[in-house]
C-alpha cells in the first residue's frame, strides 16, 4: 500500500492508489527547524483495516522479505 520513490539519492515512501483509497495521506508539514517535509500518515480508518487485516498484513511481509 506503499510504495519507494527516490528523492535526492534517499528512498522515501508514497501510498499507493489502493492506500490512499483506505486512508494512507501523505501531508506537507514543517520541521521544528523550519524544514518541509513530506510526511506519511494513516488515518482512522487506514488504522483500521490494518488491524482488521493484520493477519494477512504479517503473511505479505513475510512473504514479501523471503523472496
Amino acid at each position: 500500500m506503499l510504495s519507494d520513490y527516490i528523492v535526492n539519492d534517499k528512498t522515501r515512501k508514497r501510498p499507493t492508489a489502493q492506500g490512499m483509497n483506505i486512508g494512507i495521506i501523505t501531508e506537507e508539514r514543517t520541521n521544528q527547524y523550519g524544514t518541509p517535509y513530506e510526511g506519511v500518515f494513516y488515518t482512522h480508518s487506514a488504522q483500521h483495516f490494518i488491524i482488521d487485516n493484520i493477519g494477512t498484513v504479517i503473511e505479505w511481509n513475510r512473504k514479501r522479505t523471503a523472496k
